[in-house]
């Protein structure tokens, strides 16, 4: 049977807030009075991994009240948070105090210059297909224009006798490259 300062211990030691004082694959957290834990696990979504670094805050749980079993919930250093007044409902992954990957009220993912980055990013297939078309353009307008009319510039102003062959044959102009960019995409 437990006592009642057992059972007080094992309650205070449920949900405690703690500042991390080691860092690396396993934490040590100081907590109320001073009291420092012994080697934490710090819990994380799965999919995403950070090393928390010492000094950030956390919550810290302890199942059955049992500080041997001790994780880290939630951390975070306050003097790494972005700074940046955001609207409700974006966020995104953040490292001392600059977002890397934002998500504005539209949607649309800013990556490495957080909530500044306004640029669209290229999609490489579609860059490389409009490079191609371009370049079929380009070998098509040369075809064209050096079959047709040649002419020879008079000598250049200096008298060096320099003359320069061009094609003048046809109106025919490369077409505009379309767009590359992703439409939900944003970096700098």
């Amino acid at each position: 049977m437990l006592s009642i300062r057992a059972l007080t211990t094992k309650l205070v030691n449920l949900c405690v807030r703690a500042v991390v004082t080691r860092s690396g694959t396993q934490y040590q957290a100081q907590w109320l009075g001073d009291r420092v834990t012994s080697l934490l696990e710090n819990f994380q979504p799965q999919g995403v991994h950070f090393r928390v670094p010492v000094g950030a805050e956390h919550l810290l749980l302890a199942p059955c009240g049992e500080a041997s079993a001790a994780v880290m919930l939630g951390a975070h250093l306050r003097s790494a948070m972005p700074t940046e007044t955001i609207p409700e409902g974006t966020g995104g992954l953040h490292y001392l105090g600059t977002f890397g990957v934002y998500i504005d009220q539209f949607g649309t993912v800013h990556l490495v210059g957080g909530v500044a980055a306004l640029d669209y990013v290229a999609l490489a297939g579609k860059v490389l297909a409009e490079f191609t078309r371009v370049a079929a353009d380009l070998t098509q307008l040369k075809e064209a224009t050096s079959v047709a009319f040649k002419g020879v510039l008079p000598t250049d102003p200096t008298g060096n006798g320099v003359q320069t062959v061009f094609d003048n044959s046809t109106n025919a102009v490369p077409s505009v490259p379309l767009p590359v960019a992703a439409t939900k995409v944003k970096a700098t």
